[in-house]
């Protein structure tokens, strides 16, 4: 029974503690945000402001020195405690781009990815 708690517990997808900034893109004005943490599915967000859940998002992170990830995303909780959001487009090349980040960062953080 504690093991099936545990699993309970636990998150879908693998998480690894991230700061880098970025922004949220809304028609002309944009927020600055930092992310929390990211998993392949999505991010944990602080910023100064919430949104609506289901809201949908462009998101601007610098991943390196000149190398950013650009993606929509869509808001699956919002509070003072930060902003969680899914990704739901990103293109060919980013996705690359990012696949490899998560890789580099889980095999430095944990050892291996997945």
């Amino acid at each position: 029974m504690a093991a099936s708690s545990n699993r309970a517990n636990q998150r879908r997808a693998q998480r690894i503690k991230v700061t880098p900034r970025g922004e949220i893109i809304e028609g002309a004005s944009s927020v600055k945000v930092l992310l929390q943490d990211l998993s392949d599915e999505g991010f944990l967000l602080i910023c100064s402001k919430e949104f609506e859940v289901g809201q949908s998002l462009a998101l601007r992170v610098q991943i390196s020195p000149g190398a950013f990830l650009e993606c929509k995303v869509e808001v699956r909780h919002s509070n003072d405690l930060g902003t969680g959001v899914r990704i739901v487009a990103m293109n060919e090349l980013t996705r690359r781009a990012f696949d490899l980040y998560l890789e580099e960062h889980f095999s430095h953080n944990h050892g291996r990815l997945g």
